[in-house]
């Protein structure tokens, strides 16, 4: 890939031994890294201002919203270089992983009282810039609970979550089984989007230091997966140190807002908001003249 033009990816800050805490996040950096392509990384802490993952190019938006991997995808054309067997697998794969783990590392995250009000709440409300977060993740919560009940339908929470287990357990065990002849990616030598997929989710699942381990402990269940994991990792972030910048995990407490809090968040975000359109030139304010002579 051209060194050119550099890529500018701006995505979530990274934590808890992560390049960053996002699966999205992740899979972009690690599809860039797999492509050898040359790329800055930028750290977003407000959504509101910039979309938060992002890929540009020389200031062209590439990708960004609901089809943001699929875009980095085609930019960097990464399964280009496999055959056209191993790209059809390459798509099965990916879209298997998908409509499977994630929508149980979905729930870990997202829904599950104990991981939401004890990590991921806490560390996004320190890392978006306020007042901004407050707004964030309200809408973020809405939207969690709004897709969680389609994706339970008429099913009580108990048989969502055995059947959601059973199902990424068989997942996880075909690609346990395809990693046991210690291949260096999932489909043989060369890597893929879907090993930068598989990466993203298993890395982030296994390091965020989350109050109920079950969906962890199911991973470790799985050798083979697991030192494919440890292996890109050495191999592409061998730099990144754990630690813990925004959420002590042994102190995490639930943090509730007001109404009165919600309130006061919303005016100075819109105040901001408005002052930086007013002074990039987006808006034009006039104020009334004021005749001070008698």
């Amino acid at each position: 890939m051209s060194e050119l033009l550099p890529f500018s990816l701006r995505i979530w800050e990274a934590d808890f031994g992560l390049p960053t805490v996002d699966p999205n996040s992740l899979t972009a950096l690690t599809i860039l890294k797999m492509s050898n392509a040359n790329v800055r990384i930028t750290y977003g802490s407000c959504p509101q201002y910039a979309a938060i993952p992002s890929l540009t190019r020389n200031n062209k938006l590439l990708a960004e919203g609901s089809d943001f991997l699929e875009s980095v995808l085609s930019v960097c054309n990464l399964d280009s270089q496999l055959d056209g067997r191993l790209q059809g697998l390459s798509m099965a794969y990916k879209r298997y992983f998908l409509e499977t783990f994630e929508p149980l590392f979905f729930y870990d995250c997202w829904i599950h009282k104990p991981n939401y009000e004890q990590l991921i709440r806490p560390w996004y409300m320190s890392a978006i810039t306020f007042p901004f977060n407050f707004l964030y993740m309200k809408s973020k919560r809405r939207q969690a609970v709004e897709r969680y009940h389609c994706l339970k339908k008429m099913r009580t929470r108990e048989n969502f979550l055995t059947q959601s287990y059973e199902a990424v357990s068989c997942c996880l065990e075909d690609f346990n089984t395809l990693l046991a002849d210690r291949r260096s990616y999932i489909l043989g030598e060369l890597p893929s989007g879907l090993d930068a997929i598989v990466y993203s989710y298993i890395k982030i699942a296994l390091s965020l230091p989350v109050p109920d381990v079950r969906l962890q402990n199911t991973i470790k269940n799985y050798k083979y997966l697991c030192q494919y994991v440890r292996n890109l990792t050495r191999r592409y972030y061998p730099e990144v140190e754990v630690e813990y910048k925004h959420v002590q995990p042994e102190t995490a407490v639930n943090e509730r807002a007001s109404t009165l809090t919600l309130l006061i968040a919303a005016i100075s975000a819109s105040t901001l908001m408005m002052a930086y359109a007013h002074i990039n030139g987006i808006i034009h304010l006039k104020f009334p003249k004021i005749n001070l002579s008698r």
